[in-house]
């Protein structure tokens, strides 16, 4: 079911995704977490936009991913949101925008796709409640801008300026 929507600038190739209690969600991104096409803690994934910058349409749904065929990047991760409020936002937007859901443990799945003639992005988020965490990150849509490393990269440093 679709819980929330708006619009994200984002820019520098990328959109986070965190849960409130997280100060610092900046996560350090090296050449095989770009090449993934995230970065990622327990609590705040840095996902990397189609296009280098500008602005998306977000959709959030409290449900498993759903397979769209103009789908070009869907990538799936393990997510811990301790506090029930997550927080999306772009690198340079003031205030993140806030979605309300139960404290726990989730799969996060970003599917994005793009408009290039415009510059635009729609992006949809799943957020699908589990019993039990998960280590495991999965690319489903691999477009043709990755080129992830054999082992996905499951952390990251954080990043902090």
């Amino acid at each position: 079911m679709l819980i929330s929507e708006f619009e994200v600038e984002f820019s520098y190739i990328s959109f986070s995704v965190y849960d409130s209690n997280v100060n610092l969600p900046g996560n350090e991104s090296t050449d095989d977490h770009f090449n993934q096409g995230f970065a990622r803690r327990d609590s705040s994934v840095n996902f990397r936009a189609l296009l280098e910058f500008g602005l998306a349409t977000v959709h959030v749904f409290d449900d498993d991913y759903k397979f769209e065929e103009a789908d070009e990047r869907v990538i799936k991760v393990p997510f811990y949101c301790p506090s029930g409020k997550v927080f999306v936002d772009g690198p340079e937007e003031n205030e993140p925008h806030t979605i309300d859901i139960q404290p726990g443990h989730y799969q996060l799945t970003a599917a994005q796709r793009a408009n290039y003639d415009d510059e635009s992005l729609f992006i949809r988020l799943y957020l699908f409640k589990v019993e039990t965490s998960s280590t495991k990150s999965e690319i489903l849509i691999q477009d043709k801008q990755l080129d992830p490393p054999k082992q996905l990269l499951e952390s990251a440093e954080i990043t902090t300026f």
